[in-house]
């Protein structure tokens, strides 16, 4: 069954996305803006200064922010499953006007029956900004966040507490060398009982250190920040002689195994690469996962498309200690000095494990998914509408990422399973100018082998109407799957890219059984009954439904429009079991797009109606 599926999204996918395209610049390569991203929040944009800076799952709201900007690349470790099944999650966090609180770190606790009340915002420092969570000592938690102030050096801040959920906290201060501020940090934890920190942080001043840009730096504790026993260390294959610029947060952390530790890094226009410590930091090996023809010190002024990551990647390492990593798919072209991109045709969600020979653009490709589907690398791409259909609007917003499919997160259990969260456009939802963002998630039962294909998890009528942005997953997965994400009803981003007003955005998060996602069938509900997809649709007068009950049930359909307002109910009453093919008149609806629900036996099944 699964391998059916496959194929017929392949089919559909190649298709619908690919043969058709054949990159002209004046119809699908957009240029690329010279945007800076700055740890103030202050971002400039062609030289204009913007201001910003339960089964089969539970869904919860954690906490608010009006910061809608939860990352401008990578999200790091926001959340982690404890073994006895609470929860800790942290995000960015700001109050109303982004005044009060000031941007800063959100925070939430599950005890495991229920949420608590959030911290809006932890420690006493304004303008503080991308947390990273973790385990602590035998029974507490940590997090890490940096403070950069304007006009004073910037740092880490830690924060510990020996109880997780309770208590106060204790803060110690990360510094960067030769006077240079550190910021955008990524933090995970290691030893039998999470006693060490290990840091990435990535040096923000002028002249640089060593030599080059915003150098990425490593640190390690033993004793919650207090000490550091490898203070801002250059590992071989980060400095000067590899690249000019560290890049922006294209870093990230896998959960450590022993003394195993590794984080990805790059994944973007240079490659990609794995570095693993078989002995908790001391020594670091480089290993290539994604080859990149492109030379950062010699970018070429014109060039045919070329696929390449766009800097976001997730990694886990197993019970072996191998790595595992998801990264995003990007094409370019570079043209006269310029570079473009094609948003119309750039999805997939990469999968490379250690195990594999490193993969290179030829397998990327410009043109089609076709290679990485055959070597069982890709595993997200975008989900069709209820009527079979991928198209979207025309102008997308893509919060940075170049990528219809971005944002990728894994975690992983005890057997090695690897579960996969990613949000991607959402073909059939939208706005009537943009196409809403939705949260999908795959899974693997065999260490990476097989993919049991991508779901809409956020597919119920709550949020239709909403963008779903950011998820997190705890890379720790142990009674449940967790994820969080970042979600309101206006597609784009307000503080850094001012795609529309401020407003609340509300962190949501789901949890799901460790097998929830063993098959196509089995995620889902077994529904005691079926609906077609009505017929004719687009439709202009009525259109027919076809109900096939099991057995002899109530049936009802209702019909809402885009924002949720019910236009039209039908109460069929008792209804024999077999096929009953339902006539709904539609000629006292306006057209566009509306979606009906069938309910029977305490069941909803829903569709889209298109009016004409």
């Amino acid at each position: 069954m699964k391998k059916l599926l496959l194929s017929s999204l392949i089919v559909v996918l190649s298709v619908s996305l690919f043969a058709q395209n054949h990159y002209t610049k004046s119809q699908n390569a957009v240029k690329v803006q010279n945007v800076e991203m700055t740890p103030d929040g202050f971002t400039v944009v062609n030289g204009n200064p913007v201001i910003g800076e339960k089964s089969p799952n539970d869904v919860s709201n954690v906490g608010v922010t009006h910061w809608d900007l939860q990352s401008y690349s990578n999200i790091m470790s926001r959340m982690w499953e404890y073994d006895d099944g609470t929860v800790g999650v942290a995000w960015m966090g700001a109050g109303e006007g982004i005044i009060d609180p000031n941007r800063g770190t959100g925070y939430n606790y599950y005890d495991g029956t229920e949420w608590g009340e959030p911290i809006p915002h932890i420690g006493e420092d304004e303008r503080t900004g991308w947390p990273s969570y973790a385990p602590w000592g035998e029974n507490g938690e940590v997090i890490e966040h940096y403070w950069y102030p304007g006009g004073e050096i910037g740092q880490l801040r830690i924060y510990t507490r020996e109880t997780k959920g309770e208590g106060d906290w204790t803060m110690n201060s990360v510094y960067g060398p030769d006077d240079l501020s550190i910021v955008w940090g990524s933090m995970m934890t290691s030893g039998d009982n999470h006693e060490f920190i290990h840091l990435l942080a990535r040096t923000y001043d002028d002249p640089g250190y060593m030599g080059q840009d915003n150098a990425l730096l490593y640190y390690r504790s033993s004793d919650g920040g207090a000490s550091w026993d490898i203070e801002a260390e250059l590992i071989e294959g980060l400095g000067i002689d590899y690249r000019p610029n560290s890049g922006n947060l294209v870093f990230n952390w896998a959960n450590s195994v022993g003394n195993t530790i590794a984080f990805s890094y790059g994944f973007d226009d240079f490659g990609g690469q794995v570095f693993k410590s078989t002995d908790n930091g001391d020594n670091w090996d480089i290993i290539d996962a994604y080859v990149s023809p492109i030379d950062p010190f010699n970018i070429p002024a014109d060039s045919d498309p070329i696929a390449i990551g766009d800097g976001n990647s997730a990694i886990v390492l197993d019970s072996q200690g191998k790595a595992h990593v998801a990264f995003c798919k990007k094409v370019i072209l570079y043209e006269a000095g310029s570079t473009y991109w094609y948003p119309s045709t750039t999805e997939g969600i990469i999968y490379w494990n250690e195990d594999m020979e490193p993969l290179d653009t030829t397998i990327l490709s410009s043109y089609t998914n076709d290679y990485l589907i055959a070597g069982g690398n890709l595993i997200g791409w975008l989900l069709p509408d209820a009527t079979g259909s991928y198209d979207i609007m025309g102008d997308q917003y893509y919060y940075g990422s170049k990528c219809m499919t971005s944002f990728p997160q894994l975690g992983i259990d005890e057997n090695d399973d690897i579960f996969l969260t990613y949000t991607a456009i959402a073909p059939g939802f939208d706005d009537g100018v943009r196409n809403f963002r939705h949260i999908h998630m795959n899974a693997s039962y065999d260490g990476g082998n097989s993919w049991t294909g991508p779901f809409d998890v956020t597919d119920e009528i709550s949020f239709w109407l909403a963008e779903c942005v950011y998820p997190a997953i705890s890379l720790n997965v142990k009674n449940r799957i967790h994820i969080m994400f970042q979600m309101d009803d206006l597609i784009g981003n307000h503080v850094w890219l001012e795609e529309h007003e401020e407003n609340e955005n509300t962190m949501v998060h789901m949890d799901f059984p460790v097998n929830g996602f063993t098959g196509v069938n089995d995620f889902t509900k077994n529904q005691s009954f079926e609906v077609s997809q009505n017929y004719p649709n687009p439709a202009v007068n009525s259109t027919v439904v076809g109900v096939n009950l099991q057995e002899t049930s109530d049936v009802s359909i209702e019909i809402v429009n885009l924002t949720g307002q019910l236009v039209k109910s039908m109460d069929l009453g008792r209804t024999n079991a077999g096929v009953t093919n339902v006539t709904i008149d539609i000629s006292d609806l306006s057209s566009g797009v509306y979606y009906y629900t069938v309910s029977a036996n305490d069941e909803q099944i829903t569709n889209k109606l298109i009016v004409r």
